[in-house]
């Protein structure tokens, strides 16, 4: 449950600095591919196929005791196997 409310803030946070100007990833050929996205990725628009994973990679401290953590989340966005 950790880690789908990880992935789930950080796109949420991802989504809400996004920049004006759009910037498209390159085209995936299969859906199954997995789109790696990071913090040098900030601001970047992406368009994703049906079925296609997204893997998110933020930066994490935990000597600091901060953490990630989702507060909300849309329904659309499922984890499937462990992470």
């Amino acid at each position: 449950m950790y880690r789908i409310s990880f992935l789930l803030l950080s796109v949420v946070l991802l989504g809400g600095c996004a920049s004006s100007q759009a910037v498209q990833a390159p085209p995936s050929t299969d859906a199954g591919q997995a789109l790696r996205i990071g913090e040098a990725d900030n601001g970047l628009t992406l368009q994703m196929q049906r079925g296609q994973r997204l893997l998110l990679a933020v930066p994490a401290t935990p000597s600091t005791g901060y953490v990630w953590q989702a507060s909300g989340f849309a329904p659309v966005l499922a984890q499937q196997g462990e992470a």
